[in-house]
């Protein structure tokens, strides 16, 4: 399903690279076409000896002419010296030529082959925000779907009831929550090394143990407006980094100011005020410590995020493009 979702975004983009490999490798046989024919026009070493032959019976009739008069005019041997010095001329010319030309295939080609890494990374890049963009997309509807039919989803004061059946969609979405980031954090060192590295296994960490605490503790309904409120904006950092990928400037530029004010709407507000307060005011004090203690630490890491997204924002209406600028190279 992710290949079906993912393959119109970039069918076309794989497309223009393989068209663009087949320019430089047509640039490239060219280049070596050239440096064949240079090779064929470089004398021989039996010209070379040829040559020094001449130089010798050109010096020997020098000296000939010398003696036999010592008139100084013009003779065969001195038009012959001269061809020698024009074909020697001639030779150190195209040897130079040719060392130009092999420095500039030696440097095509460790640029060809960069560009083939760069876009080889390029397209690791996208699948994996493809998939994120699927899997994400479908843990919000899956919050959405299980929460739409209860009378407890936007009310905090009903959070921490006690003795209540966790309804089974919210217990299929609880699941697929703990599956997707316990698969998240084993993966962690596999992705793209970024500067939030660090930050970003803490928050995997926190929310696998406010996950699996609050399931078993029954804190369900707390848990799974955590879950919706920091995944909604998940989606459209996705697509805002897609864009960039396939080089759509235009839609990059447009998603990422939506993904922001998401971002920052939903956990710099919504979850102070649904999720932290009301975990800070519980009853249960062993609870409400340990789980306002991991909330807080989550909050933590959103504003660090948020920092990240108002320094892009800046850059952005300062003329710059929509780029992660976590990733390191």
């Amino acid at each position: 399903s992710i290949g079906i979702v993912a393959k119109p975004f970039y069918k076309n983009h794989l497309e223009s690279i393989k068209r663009k490999n087949l320019r430089q490798q047509k640039h490239f046989d060219e280049q070596q076409d050239q440096h064949q024919h240079k090779d064929q026009i470089i004398p021989s070493k039996e010209e070379l000896s040829a040559n020094e032959g001449l130089h010798r019976r050109v010096a020997q009739g020098q000296g000939e002419g010398e003696g036999e008069g010592g008139r100084g005019l013009p003779s065969e041997a001195s038009h012959n010296n001269q061809d020698v010095d024009k074909t020697e001329q001639e030779k150190g010319v195209k040897q130079e030529s040719l060392l130009s030309t092999k420095s500039e295939l030696e440097k095509d080609t460790k640029a060809t082959e960069k560009d083939s890494e760069d876009e080889e990374l390029q397209i690791t890049k996208f699948h994996r925000s493809a998939w994120k963009f699927v899997n994400y997309s479908t843990l919000v509807l899956l919050g959405c779907y299980a929460i739409q039919s209860q009378d407890w989803g936007w009310n905090p004061s009903r959070y921490f009831e006690d003795a209540h059946t966790i309804p089974l969609p919210v217990r299929i979405h609880y699941l697929t929550e703990i599956a997707h980031y316990c698969y998240a954090t084993a993966i962690i060192k596999s992705e793209p090394k970024q500067s939030d590295f660090w930050q970003m296994l803490l928050h995997h960490i926190v929310t696998l143990l406010l996950l699996i605490c609050s399931y078993t503790q029954l804190y369900d309904r707390i848990g799974i407006m955590v879950m919706i409120i920091t995944d909604v904006s998940d989606p459209f950092l996705e697509i805002a980094k897609i864009s960039v990928y396939l080089g759509w400037r235009k839609i990059s530029d447009t998603m990422f100011p939506v993904f922001a004010a998401v971002f920052l709407v939903s956990r710099l507000i919504i979850y102070p005020i649904v999720v932290l307060y009301p975990a800070i005011n519980h009853p249960n004090l062993l609870w409400g410590t340990f789980c306002a203690s991991l909330l807080g630490l989550l909050q933590i890491i959103f504003i660090y995020w948020s920092s990240i997204i108002f320094a892009l924002a800046i850059d952005l209406t300062a003329g710059g493009q929509v780029a992660d600028t976590r990733e390191e190279e």
